[in-house]
């Protein structure tokens, strides 16, 4: 059964998008996190007939009162076999990146309702090392070598890995 763009569309708006994550993803995880709002960030696609693409920013708040921004990112399919096909083609990353929306491994999760896949940062199927490159500590000793033949005086305290802009591959 094919899906409107109307219906794709009206389920991208940024506060539906709020509500979604509210009440499907965040909630019912990890139900003292509040999605305080959804912001729709450059990176709407159409890609007639096919699929919309959609990235957001979510302002989230936890417990405490910290905020966080995460990148989170859709594609929903407008019929059922380019759906299926793209299914099959990530469902390791659909068994394995599924339980806490918030790890920094990133989450992944289809809603067939709504023939929709919902990426939470640095999760992405074109990507599939993106989670380890986001990783301070795993790239610990990979950039260790590097800082000692830069700065063999030097001594690496801490690292932190910082998004500064992500251009979501969509050839996936």
């Amino acid at each position: 059964m094919s899906a409107t763009y109307s219906s794709i569309k009206a389920m991208s708006e940024p506060d539906v998008m709020a509500t979604f994550l509210a009440d499907e993803v965040i909630n019912p995880v990890l139900p003292a996190v509040a999605v305080k709002k959804v912001r729709a960030t450059s990176g709407r696609r159409f890609e007639a007939p096919r699929v919309l693409w959609n990235v957001y920013e979510a302002e989230l708040e936890l417990p405490g009162g910290t905020e966080i921004r995460p990148l989170v990112w859709t594609k929903a399919f407008f019929n059922d076999s380019d759906c299926e096909e793209y299914r099959h083609r990530i469902r390791w990353m659909l068994k394995h990146r599924n339980g806490n929306p918030l790890d920094p491994q990133g989450f992944v999760k289809f809603f067939p309702e709504h023939r929709l896949f919902l990426y939470f940062f640095p999760t992405d199927p074109t990507f599939p090392a993106l989670p380890t490159v986001f990783d301070p500590e795993a790239m610990r000793p990979v950039l260790e070598p590097h800082f000692r033949y830069v700065r063999p005086d030097a001594s690496i305290r801490s690292l932190r890995a910082v998004r500064v802009k992500y251009f979501l591959h969509r050839s996936v």
